[in-house]
């Protein structure tokens, strides 16, 4: 049984807020997902009972989907983080 609430804060390169959907699974995890719109690295800060975790923050590195040389408007894809807490 929990006894705080679990939040999750994302973070792109420059510091701004990427929108994520996140997801009560029932059973102590939750999936967080987001779509990045380029290559870069963001920042995931994670909450439980208003105390950033342990470890936190996690940096998250974006990959092309496909290789560079390909090009294709969906270059990167859906990210998602299950966290267990």
């Amino acid at each position: 049984m929990l006894l705080g609430d679990v939040a999750v804060s994302l973070y792109d390169a420059g510091g701004r807020d990427i929108a994520i959907e996140t997801v009560d699974n029932g059973n102590n995890t939750f999936d967080v997902s987001f779509v990045p719109d380029a290559v870069q690295q963001v920042t995931a800060k994670i909450f439980f009972a208003n105390v950033e975790i342990p470890d936190s923050p996690f940096v998250i590195s974006i990959q092309p989907h496909l290789p560079v040389d390909q090009t294709d408007t969906g270059w990167c894809h859906c990210c998602a983080l299950c966290l267990y807490v």
